[in-house]
């Protein structure tokens, strides 16, 4: 859903720019989708609630006549009352003891255990995992979001062409993510698929950069990759960490992508201000791809041998 989001964003800009005038009347556009964004998950948030109110006051029924017995014991038996209320009382008390007791002890020092403990079930495997997830999330992300103005400097693109080629990207991965993912299921080498994936990624940024062919080649070939290469990383976690460490392991990966994210952005904002041209943010994502394949590329080689993953047998 959220790749049909991005091909949607991605395709209708440029046409509300047109109808518009202007890119600022466009982003006040934005805005108005983001509260009606806004405004359905609150109406979500309110329905669940009141759906979860109604059921905290489901109750079984008691028989009238057994609740009078019981309600007739307890006023006839003035000690029973006065025992509920005490026991309640020195429970209120405990918890408040026991809770102003926690949060004393907490510290610095208690909270490095506790993070080191979290951590400590994160191996090598994982961490591996994580570095080429993080890498190649840079490497798709950031081509995405610069893509439709680099198609209008260096090709000559028109604005609405060039958005509706920079939502391929989105589009193909809505189509080609679940056929890819069933098609490992049958017949697996999944780890294999990543690995080439990560190759002709590199193929297509040589393309962007060092050839003046059509942009489409290129564009196609990672958005297939781009469709392959999270999904299938992403799957790998459940294989390098226990299941109880399943949060811990998917929310260090969800840190370490939006991390780069956000400083790869203003890192190539900032390089193309600086010289000009889109070829050294290029140049610097032409690496990256490369790093990223060499990770892929090891990691089948470990794997065949054995070294992480339990072998080909099992990560197929």
């Amino acid at each position: 859903m959220s790749c049909f989001a991005k091909f949607l964003g991605k395709a209708i800009t440029a046409p509300t720019v047109n109808m518009l005038g202007s890119y600022e009347s466009a982003v006040y556009f934005n805005l108005v989708y983001m509260g009606l964004s806004l405004g359905a998950g609150s109406l979500f948030f309110l329905l669940e609630k009141d759906v979860y109110t109604h059921s905290s006051k489901i109750h079984i029924p008691m028989d009238s006549m057994e609740f009078d017995s019981v309600a007739n014991s307890i006023e006839k038996s003035p000690d029973v009352s006065i025992s509920l209320q005490t026991t309640a009382g020195i429970e209120t008390t405990r918890m408040t003891a026991t809770q102003r007791s926690t949060s004393s002890t907490m510290s610095i020092t208690a909270f490095r255990d506790r993070l080191k403990n979290a951590i400590r079930p994160l191996s090598a495997h994982f961490w591996w995992i994580a570095s080429a997830h993080a890498t190649y999330n840079t490497v798709f992300h950031l081509l995405t979001s610069f893509l439709p103005h680099l198609l209008h400097v260096k090709w000559s693109f028109e604005i609405k062409k060039a958005g509706y080629l920079a939502s391929l990207t989105a589009l193909t991965v809505v189509f080609c993510a679940p056929v890819i993912g069933l098609l490992i299921d049958y017949i697996g080498f999944g780890i294999l698929i990543c690995t080439l994936a990560g190759i002709w990624t590199v193929v297509a940024y040589y393309l962007l950069l060092f050839t003046m062919c059509s942009p489409i080649y290129a564009i196609v070939l990672i958005s297939i990759s781009e469709g392959l290469i999270p999904t299938i990383t992403a799957a790998l976690i459940p294989s390098a960490i226990p299941a109880h460490a399943f949060g811990i392991g998917f929310g260090v990966i969800t840190v370490f992508d939006n991390i780069l994210n956000f400083t790869m952005d203003v890192v190539y904002g900032e390089l193309y201000n600086l010289t000009g041209s889109y070829d050294v943010g290029l140049t610097v994502l032409f690496v990256f791809s490369i790093f990223g394949a060499l990770l892929l590329i090891l990691y089948e080689i470990f794997n065949i041998l054995g070294w992480i993953g339990g072998g080909r047998s099992r990560n197929r």
